[in-house]
């Protein structure tokens, strides 16, 4: 009976080997990210209203872009600092920080930037 159960418990990890190296391969493929603080999805429906919000920017989300503030059309935003579809931004307008005295506002369609406009 004992070495039913050691051969149960080898399948056992054997199965969530392939999870792990996925989780590997996620966070690897993400250590170029850059972070950048935003508000929560403000549900507004233009770039003017998202700008005008006084909603706190206090989110940290993730980037693809070479730098900072180096994200533009295109550019894909995570949750979380894993490349992985499931932690995409959702759909919506944001406000986030560009600089130390920079707002922007940033249409999300799909996990990516589809518009920007800068805050004044």
């Amino acid at each position: 009976m004992g070495l039913g159960n050691n051969m149960s418990m080898g399948q056992a990890r054997g199965k969530a080997k392939p999870v792990l190296v996925k989780r590997r391969k996620e966070v690897v493929a993400a250590a170029d990210f850059h972070a950048i603080t935003g508000s929560a999805e403000t549900g507004e429906t233009t770039h003017n209203n998202t700008c005008g919000t006084s909603e706190a920017v206090n989110q940290t989300y993730y980037h693809n872009a070479g730098s900072s503030g180096g994200y533009t059309s295109g550019t894909t935003f995570y949750t979380r600092a894993r490349e992985n579809d499931r932690y995409k931004l959702a759909n919506g307008y944001y406000k986030v920080t560009h600089d130390s005295s920079t707002f922007k506002s940033i249409q999300i369609v799909n996990g990516r930037v589809s518009s920007i406009n800068t805050c004044r």
